[in-house]
């Protein structure tokens, strides 16, 4: 399946899923790559909220939605350009301007106060810009999305946005392509790729522990300047931190008093003080030189504990303006083969963190459990319904995007017999299951608290359930 064919696939699933769900095909857009976005670990949450108007001087102000990260304090706006033309259009540097001022103006406007003065209470982005306002001096980035089914044009190199309200601007455009890849490959989320000789003049000095080729694992110990973790951490916000890591800050997210406290008074003794930071990454690059051993460049660095320290060190940065230059902190950073990552970093997350309080159902995706509910899914079918003389599935979504991952295997006439088996509207993800699962168990008190809250509490529940005995999770559960 190549680009075109996959732009088709989706778009014929949005119009199909806008008149089954009684909505309109942008709507369905969005949220169908937003999940994607999720999936591939771009953001946690997202909540659509249409809103447009017109500012001082004409000016346009448009957003399709927002989410306030807790982990990274960065805001995030998302706009589409949907075009649902036979032909693939390109996205320029004009259209990517254009879409992005829209965007700016709902933050400059919130700021102002101009939507809360002239807009409806009762309007989508009445609340939101609100919201804005109000934290404004919490947030400490403005991440702004635009999403498209059309293609990047090659002229695009760098997009580089001022300060607003001099908090950071980070813009990110989500053509086609650039789903298709994820998709593609398997909702992998887009690696950081960090060269250490850029940001300081011979990397990192290190030290090879161990060096394990029958496992394809090596181990350094290292020490980074808490400048440069701070950078990274500012530039790439969450998505530094590998999930478990990321879900333990967003419930206990508040910035540690004795990191800060060491930070501000004793630099020099941070390193003595903290017991550092633990990381992987699926490839390294050194360089041996007179000074020793360093690290040049890493392939996907993920820091499985230690978010508190990174957090605080960040913030220490973008709250205080401390010069956290002299500040190094300790580092273990395992290197694992990339075809093995997917199984090791859970089990190494897991280790690392076996000291704190980190829930064993932040450690859920591989759980008995999903894997049981799956093979049910796969052989369980529905009665056949409205005269057709067939029979569906309910499709179990237990790893990331395996329902659009096996359509792009098949031809078209295969697909069209795929989906009469498996239709997408009985497509039933993870979090979704979690969310039926609590709501039939009456605890609205848990739904409503998001997605990730709900798989948490779920996740407990089932864990439990699962070691006291497993037999009744059988066929007729299902």
């Amino acid at each position: 399946m190549d680009i075109q064919q996959f732009r088709e696939m989706i778009l014929e699933d949005i119009k199909v899923s806008a008149e089954l769900e009684m909505s309109d095909v942008n709507s369905e857009f969005i949220k169908y790559f937003t999940d994607c976005l999720i999936e591939a670990e771009e953001f946690d949450e997202f909540e659509e909220c249409y809103f447009e108007a017109y500012g001082p001087r004409n000016k346009i102000i448009q957003i399709d939605g927002y989410h306030f990260d807790e982990v990274d304090k960065s805001c995030i706006l998302l706009i589409s350009d949907l075009n649902v033309d036979e032909k693939t259009q390109t996205i320029t540097n004009t259209k990517i301007n254009n879409l992005y001022s829209k965007m700016k103006a709902f933050i400059d406007n919130s700021l102002s106060g101009y939507i809360c003065k002239n807009c409806e209470e009762s309007s989508n982005g009445y609340g939101l810009a609100q919201l804005i306002k109000d934290k404004v001096k919490d947030i400490m980035k403005f991440k702004l999305y635009i999403i498209s089914d059309s293609i990047i044009s090659d002229r695009v190199k760098s997009i580089n946005k001022d300060d607003i309200g001099g908090i950071p601007v980070e813009l990110n455009v989500w053509d086609i392509t650039r789903l298709y890849n994820i998709v593609k490959s398997n909702m992998t989320k887009e690696s950081i790729e960090i060269d250490f000789t850029k940001l300081t003049e011979y990397g990192l000095p290190c030290i090879l522990a161990t060096d394990c080729k029958k496992e394809n694992y090596k181990s350094y110990l290292t020490a980074i300047p808490g400048n440069i973790l701070a950078d990274l951490y500012i530039e790439h916000g969450s998505r530094l931190l590998e999930g478990n890591v990321r879900s333990f800050l967003s419930v206990r997210g508040k910035v540690n008093k004795e990191i800060r406290a060491t930070i501000l008074n004793e630099p020099n003794m941070f390193f003595a003080y903290n017991n550092g930071i633990a990381a992987t990454a699926i490839n390294v690059e050194s360089d041996i030189n007179n000074n020793g051993l360093f690290i040049t460049k890493l392939t996907d660095l993920q820091i499985i504990n230690g978010g508190q320290t990174t957090a605080s060190i960040a913030n220490a940065v973008l709250q205080d303006k401390v010069d956290v230059s002299n500040i190094m902190v300790p580092m273990k950073l395992s290197v694992v083969n990339n075809e093995k990552a997917e199984e090791m970093i859970p089990i190494i997350s897991r280790c690392a963190n076996s000291q704190n309080k980190v829930d064993e159902s932040d450690f859920f995706s591989n759980h008995p459990y999903h894997i049981r509910m799956e093979e049910f899914s796969r052989k369980v079918f529905a009665p056949a319904t409205n005269g057709n003389q067939y029979q569906t599935i309910w499709f179990y979504e237990r790893a990331r995007g395996q329902h659009t991952q096996e359509q792009m295997k098949l031809t078209p006439s295969e697909r069209k017999k795929y989906l009469l088996k498996n239709p997408k509207s009985q497509l039933i993800k993870k979090v979704e299951w979690a969310k039926y699962i609590n709501t039939f168990k009456c605890r609205p008190d848990i739904v409503s608290k998001g997605a990730q809250a709900g798989m948490r509490h779920f996740a407990k529940e089932i864990d439990k359930e699962w070691k006291e005995g497993n037999e009744k999770f059988n066929e007729f559960y299902y």
